[in-house]
């Protein structure tokens, strides 16, 4: 992906370096539009952007240390505002993974506990709308877990519903797309 071979071509005289440095924040600047990333030897460096993308959301830094990942957003997607479309993960390589959802948008994230997969929360952004629920792992994408939540009923409160239905391991990406 165009992601993938820009990143690539901004850290080639880094990577060396890079593979022993540990990830120890990421940060939004400038109103989401730029994400800096700290390393543990001191370096940092701003997460690369794809071409149409204009915004970045929500970035985190795993226990382990051995990956940053962040929302994608874009622009005009149906919306007025940007929406985030990919959930991006960077390895102690420099290599770029990006998960996305069989339908809709992006909307909650984190790091598996075990540190080596993804757990990210996916619907459209209005209206009743099913919500989706995958674990992959980060360096080959390979699905480990999914679940779909169909679209609730006018009365219920969709939240509750989750918390209630939802599998344990989809409660970090619940609480994740919530506090945004």
């Amino acid at each position: 992906m165009k992601l993938a071979s820009l990143l690539l071509s901004a850290m080639i005289g880094a990577a060396s370096t890079a593979e022993a440095a540990e990830f120890l924040k990421a940060q939004l600047t400038e109103g989401g539009t730029k994400l800096t990333i700290a390393q543990s030897d001191g370096a940092s460096f701003d997460a690369p952007r794809d071409e149409d993308q204009d915004r970045f959301a929500a970035p985190g830094v795993s226990r382990n240390h051995r990956y940053a990942g962040w929302l994608a957003l874009y622009p005009n997607q149906g919306a007025s505002y940007s929406q985030p479309l990919d959930l991006a993960v960077v390895d102690a390589s420099m290599r770029i993974h990006l998960f996305s959802g069989s339908f809709g948008m992006v909307f909650g994230w984190c790091f598996a506990e075990q540190n080596d997969a993804v757990v990210y929360s996916f619907s459209f952004p209005h209206g009743r709308t099913p919500v989706g629920f995958e674990m992959r792992r980060i360096n080959d994408g390979k699905l480990l877990r999914k679940f779909r939540l169909e679209p609730v009923g006018p009365d219920e409160d969709e939240y509750q519903v989750l918390r209630a239905k939802a599998p344990v391991w989809t409660r970090c990406a619940q609480e994740s797309a919530v506090a945004e």
